[in-house]
């Protein structure tokens, strides 16, 4: 059977402007259209898709259903406050979701020898993403065949070739996003597999939403000890296994130059908008920057580099507003490659991270394996390797 769902958002006076109203119609016969508002006090849009219900495993059609939700939750045009509403409720579908369809893991005995498969954001352009490359070149540095299961590109592995059972399976993403990974359709790359899942977190206590994610994953891989503390202290004693592993480094080498604005001194910050303009704080960075320079100054220059900007319209535009009238300081929002953001980086006289919270901090890592000093904020999982090492 297709059934065919209706998903109309309106604002709502009770969530300031924003709201989501989710309607079921069997049989609604209105041509598939779209059409969005660009202003987030004036919410519009209308989505409409349809999808089979396999009828042998009506759990399978529940993730789908799921996933299409998901997706369409992601790409709505909501204000911070009214996510921060809808996604605990979000999290308890998944929890719900995730307990009724995924097989607990294999005793470790039964397990055989096999191939190593990785389910990671190959082709996105997150940090999460960059780190998932970092880790799958890493282990085939060490000569490890792996197998890639690109999450962005191919989410139930239609195009990840046949692969017998065994081996380890890594999936490189925290709770929420691997949640859609763990359905029947990929169930050949990680059900009789060595689980292992790698997570990060800037808190030092999990959500509540990725506690029952545990029980399916043989070993958790924690970036930093703080993570792994924030694991612990949540799963209690009979989790998994956890394991302090740091994100491997890029070679130096593979650093691609970018022209950026010069100046006898250039600062760099960078933050990811899908991150929380936040907690990365680039604000902070702007407000250390106006503090020590002047508008007209020559001496030194900042270079914001804001990635997914679309995704937090009010951060840009608070940013752009906060640096009117400054001409030394700049913003770059363009996609790079892995290659061009460690050049970034690599050209910076100085990155200044004055971050909130970091459950690793790639970009500061990255920075002093290409020789390039930093700022930091002396707070969560950075500190564990900048010691003697950053301001």
């Amino acid at each position: 059977p297709t059934l065919r769902l209706e998903l109309r958002v309106r604002p709502l006076p009770e969530l300031d402007g924003g709201g989501l109203i989710l309607l079921w119609t069997p049989d609604a016969r209105t041509p598939r259209s779209m059409g969005l508002s660009t202003d987030e006090r004036r919410l519009g849009l209308f989505f409409r898709h349809p999808w089979s219900l396999p009828g042998h495993r009506p759990q399978t059609g529940a993730t789908a259903l799921y996933r299409v939700l998901r997706q369409a939750y992601r790409h709505l045009p909501l204000p911070m406050a009214v996510r921060s509403r809808l996604s605990p409720a979000l999290g308890m579908v998944q929890q719900q979701m995730t307990s009724r369809t995924v097989p607990a893991p294999l005793p470790i005995e039964a397990i055989k020898p096999g191939d190593v498969v990785i389910s990671a954001f190959l082709s996105d352009q997150s940090g999460i993403a960059r780190a998932g490359r970092l880790t799958r070149d890493s282990l085939r540095t060490w000569g490890v065949k792996v197998i890639e299961h690109d999450i962005t590109a191919d989410p139930l592995a239609e195009t990840v070739p046949e692969v017998g059972p065994g081996g380890v399976w890594i999936c490189h993403c925290n709770p929420p996003e691997a949640i859609p990974v763990l359905v029947e359709e990929t169930a050949r790359l990680w059900a009789s597999r060595y689980r292992i899942g790698v997570w990060a977190y800037e808190l030092e206590r999990l959500p509540p939403g990725w506690l029952p994610m545990l029980a399916h994953f043989h070993e958790i891989w924690a970036p930093s000890q703080f993570v792994a503390d924030a694991i612990r202290r949540s799963s209690g004693p009979k989790g998994p296994i956890i394991r302090v592993v740091p994100h491997p480094m890029p070679l130096p080498e593979t650093a691609r130059p970018l022209a950026t604005p010069h100046s006898p001194f250039n600062f760099l910050t960078m933050f990811d908008a899908r991150s929380t303009a936040a907690r990365k704080n680039p604000m902070g960075a702007i407000k250390a920057f106006q503090l020590a320079f002047e508008p007209g100054s020559k001496e030194a220059s900042l270079l914001i580099k804001a990635s997914f900007g679309d995704h937090d319209d009010r951060a840009l535009q608070d940013l752009s507003e906060k640096i009117a009238g400054w001409p030394n300081i700049s913003v770059m929002t363009g996609h790079l490659s892995d290659a061009e953001t460690l050049g970034l980086i690599a050209k910076a006289d100085c990155l200044l991270s004055l971050h909130r919270s970091e459950g690793f901090g790639l970009p500061i890592a990255e920075a002093m394996t290409v020789g390039t000093p930093t700022i930091i904020t002396g707070w969560s999982a950075p500190v564990e390797f900048t010691d003697g090492a950053a301001i």
